[in-house]
C-alpha cells in the first residue's frame, strides 16, 4: 500500500472511490473527490480546464483482498474505536 497522494484527473466521469478495474495488478482507493476549474494561460490563449482532484493510494490486489478479510476488518474497527476514544479525551 502506498501513501495517499494528490491526483489531477481529466476524465469526464467522477472517479470511483474504489477502482478494481483500471489495472490488472493494482487497486486504487480514492477520497476527497472533487471537481476544480482553473484557467491556464493568459489573454487570448487562456483556457478553462475542469478536472477531478482527489487523494489516491494504491494497493496490490493481494493487499486489497487481505484488507477485505473479516479478521482485518475487526482490527481496523477496534483501532477506529481507540482513536475515537483518544480524540474525545
Amino acid at each position: 500500500m502506498t501513501e495517499f497522494k494528490t491526483v489531477h484527473d481529466s476524465r469526464a466521469e467522477e472517479p470511483a472511490t474504489i477502482d478494481t478495474t483500471s489495472s490488472e495488478t493494482t487497486v486504487y482507493e480514492r477520497k476527497n473527490i472533487r471537481q476544480e476549474t482553473t484557467t491556464r494561460g493568459e489573454g487570448d490563449t487562456a483556457i478553462t480546464v475542469t478536472e477531478w482532484v482527489y487523494e489516491q493510494r494504491e494497493y496490490t490486489r493481494e493487499e486489497y483482498y487481505m484488507m477485505l478479510s473479516p479478521a482485518i476488518q475487526g482490527v481496523q474497527q477496534s483501532l477506529s474505536n481507540i482513536e475515537l476514544a483518544i480524540a474525545m479525551l
